[in-house]
């Protein structure tokens, strides 16, 4: 099963709470540069988990247009900025049936990223706005899973 982790795109620095801020116009386009890409070397998605704040749910309804997904978005209040990495993995496994797309934020897509990968003291995964990963496991935990590949936006051509 594959794990896709995706980075919301670029957002609006004022707003009336963090939750509330959006895309910004160039962060949308990132976000159809990036859905682009994993159309043409992702697999099929099966679930999409996103975090309750705008800017990833705006994110993960762009990609999911783009790339021409047919499941619908769950929104997940434990898989936003801050929350604790070992209650996000408790809840991804729990719909970690097939292969996922989660669209979340920093500084928890590099620390879940790192954690699954190189396990608990592993150093972070950089992960700019709409950057995606690939990593291929069959259960999330520590060190179980494979990072296939991880592309910037920046560094598509």
């Amino acid at each position: 099963m594959k794990l896709y982790v995706l980075r919301h795109g670029e957002a609006q620095t004022v707003a009336s709470s963090d939750a509330e801020r959006g895309l910004t116009v160039h962060g949308e386009a990132q976000v159809r540069t990036i859905a682009s890409f994993y159309s043409k070397n992702g697999d099929q998605i099966d679930h999409i988990v996103s975090s309750p704040y705008k800017r990833a749910k705006q994110t993960a309804a762009i990609f999911k247009e783009v790339a021409g997904i047919g499941c619908d978005i769950e929104e997940n209040s434990n898989i936003t900025p801050d929350i604790p990495l070992s209650r996000a993995v408790k809840d991804l496994d729990k719909v970690f049936t097939g292969n996922l797309l989660m669209v979340s934020h920093q500084p928890l897509v590099s620390g879940l990223i790192s954690y699954l990968v190189w396990g608990e003291s592993s150093p972070r995964v950089g992960m700019d706005t709409a950057s995606l990963a690939c990593l291929e496991a069959d259960m999330l935990q520590a060190g179980a899973a494979e990072l296939v590949w991880i592309e910037h936006v920046n560094d598509i051509r």
